[in-house]
């Protein structure tokens, strides 16, 4: 729908505008994309506002090319520069429309909260639920790597105890996205599905794809085709906070905005390039090793005679890690002859997003954030003397996903013992990422 619209109204437009800056500036350019209220500055009206640094072709690429400081605008620099170019024409087509450029019309991936129920559009009795259970009888393969998922775990038994009460406020924001289907309010073993298969593939009687069934192949129910299904805006409303709850400028679930930053907008690379690589519906994240593993890189270097641990991100297109929720910890310490640890010589670094609330988490306070950004490469000396029989530096880091609700469950226990199970288990959720380990460096 929002694709006719605008290629009814502006036939000039490149698919790049739609992929690249659609997302914030809206299918018209309007200033109404679905990301638009995550930044302030809003994105401009590129229709009929006055452009920050002029609207003639050359001031349209050098914003391109230098992006906007202090703005949601990024730099497009490594864009070839015949499809800045391109940009560049979408931008004075739809300052020709002026008024008549087109507006964001109804949003088929997110139509709010909840989502909307379910129309049933088929006689088949398959057809009649949201279960991911009923979709596992044609796509068993999918339906096996969901069940291990964490959407699969969305609504899990933390979250239940939280919420005991599901008609309470609180339990409905959370339903937002841990239980995004109107259904799920009222039928448990639903809600239990956390994110099930329907609140990203269905929409009333329809399935929605990117691109039209082929092969002759049978869908059961009608495709619905929305050219952002399988871009990163999918995973907005669910990935990113609004801004009225940011906590030292940014909010507490950053992701999108993060990815949006990065180099990885202009390269095409969006969040289902690596967490829903090869049609993998375990959407590996923070929980998986070898997907974390993927993301960094962990060395020792030296600096003058001091060793460096550095940790690169090389792999993650957010900040890793990118909420408040899980913990790495970096841990340096020398080793005798045998390889056994000696004792004094241990120092562990957090590298995370630290925050706390002395109200019961309506008010946030950052403590600190050592999070390392898309590409970012940050060092920490190790400035403790060498002792007399160290013959090695040994560098690892450790992933505890779970960091924060493992405290928070842990102190919920000393009072409910019903939160004792979750403790357990998020506390239990650690693993190690990758180690290296050096000869002492030598002086130079």
């Amino acid at each position: 729908m929002i694709a006719a619209l605008l290629l009814a109204a502006a036939p000039a437009l490149s698919p790049g505008f739609g992929e690249l800056c659609a997302p914030c500036h809206g299918p018209g350019g309007r200033g109404d994309g679905p990301a638009a209220a995550l930044y302030l500055p809003r994105p401009r009206d590129l229709a009929v506002e006055a452009l920050r640094n002029g609207g003639r072709p050359e001031d349209l690429e050098r914003t391109l090319r230098e992006g906007i400081v202090a703005t949601g605008m990024p730099s497009f620099a490594t864009l070839p520069d015949e499809e800045r170019a391109r940009l560049v024409q979408d931008v004075l087509t739809l300052r020709a429309l002026g008024d008549r450029a087109p507006r964001r019309g109804p949003d088929a991936l997110w139509p709010g909260p909840p989502l909307p129920a379910l129309a049933i559009g088929a006689d088949l009795p398959i057809f009649a639920t949201q279960s991911a259970h009923a979709c596992g009888r044609c796509h068993p393969r999918a339906f096996e790597q969901w069940s291990a998922s964490r959407h699969a775990l969305a609504f899990g038994d933390g979250l239940a105890l939280q919420t005991p009460d599901a008609a309470t406020a609180l339990a409905e924001s959370c339903r937002t996205c841990h239980a995004p289907l109107a259904e799920q309010s009222t039928q448990p073993e639903l809600r239990r599905e956390g994110v099930t298969c329907a609140a990203c593939h269905r929409r009333g009687g329809a399935k929605l794809s990117r691109r039209p069934p082929g092969d002759g192949r049978a869908t059961g129910l009608p495709v619905q085709v929305e050219p952002d299904f399988g871009r990163a805006v999918q995973c907005l409303p669910c990935h990113n906070l609004p801004l009225e709850g940011a906590v030292a400028g940014k909010p507490l679930l950053d992701t999108f905005r993060e990815w949006a930053a990065s180099p990885y907008l202009p390269a095409r690379i969006p969040c289902q390039t690596c967490h829903f690589a090869d049609a993998d519906h375990r959407l590996r994240g923070a929980h998986d090793p070898e997907a974390v593993r993927s993301a960094v890189t962990l060395r020792v270097a030296q600096t003058g005679q001091t060793p460096v641990a550095e940790v690169s991100n090389v792999g993650a297109g957010h900040a890793f890690p990118t909420t408040a929720t899980p913990r790495v910890v970096l841990r340096l310490r020398q080793l005798d002859a045998a390889g056994a640890p000696l004792a004094g010589t241990e120092v562990l670094w957090a590298i995370g997003r630290t925050v706390t609330s002395s109200d019961g988490g309506r008010h946030w306070t950052q403590v600190a954030d050592t999070r390392i950004a898309p590409g970012e490469t940050r060092r920490w000396p190790y400035d403790v003397a060498r002792a007399a029989d160290a013959r090695t530096l040994e560098a690892e880091l450790f992933m505890y996903p779970d960091w924060f609700y493992a405290g928070a469950f842990r102190a919920r226990a000393v009072d409910d013992p019903a939160f004792g199970g979750v403790a357990a288990e998020t506390a239990g959720s650690g693993f190690r990422v990758t180690g290296v380990r050096s000869p002492w460096p030598r002086a130079r």
